[in-house]
């Protein structure tokens, strides 16, 4: 049975860095440097700064085609079976699950979404077990239908076998 009204989304991330790096200065004593940073983001219901009102997940297996599109335009379908149009991202996620492959994200996609990138060609590498976590609560990164709305997923050129991944991607959009 089809849902009739548009489900609410809410969203909640966080981001926390600790890290502490300690040498011996002197007998008895030592120097400690503490890196501690990071921060949450949140994104309540809706289209504006702060907003997001779609939201992709999916866990998602390269095999012998090295690359794939995800179109941000009327592709991608959400937990509920709605056919989801970004119009900007507020937040994407990445996790390679490969150990030994490496997962890259965006590139030469003909209609390529760039907002994150730059340009066309520009690209990020994601290692073995690597995962890349970009956010923009106000604006978004914009996604155009029809001219910027391809996001390419691809492994590395010398890798060879599967590699698997998570994706998740939460914006403002429409849902059909």
């Amino acid at each position: 049975m089809p849902l009739t009204a548009r489900p609410a989304l809410s969203t909640s991330s966080s981001i926390n860095i600790t890290s502490n790096l300690s040498t011996d200065v002197v007998e008895l004593s030592s120097t400690i440097d503490r890196i501690k940073t990071g921060g949450s983001v949140a994104l309540a219901n809706g289209a504006a700064n702060e907003q997001a009102n779609t939201a992709f997940r999916d866990i998602r297996t390269l095999t012998s085609v090295a690359t794939e599109n995800l179109d941000l335009a009327g592709v991608l379908v959400d937990a509920f079976g709605g056919i989801l149009t970004f119009s900007a991202l507020k937040l994407m996620y990445f996790k390679n699950k490969s150990a030994t492959n490496t997962l890259v994200i965006g590139g030469a996609a003909t209609l390529g979404f760039i907002a994150p990138f730059g340009a066309a060609t520009d690209k990020i590498i994601i290692p073995p077990l690597g995962r890349l976590f970009l956010d923009a609560p106000l604006a978004g990164m914009l996604a155009t239908a029809g001219s910027a709305d391809l996001l390419r997923i691809a492994r590395g050129t010398t890798d060879a076998g599967d590699v698997l991944y998570d994706v998740v991607l939460i914006g403002v959009g429409t849902r059909a």
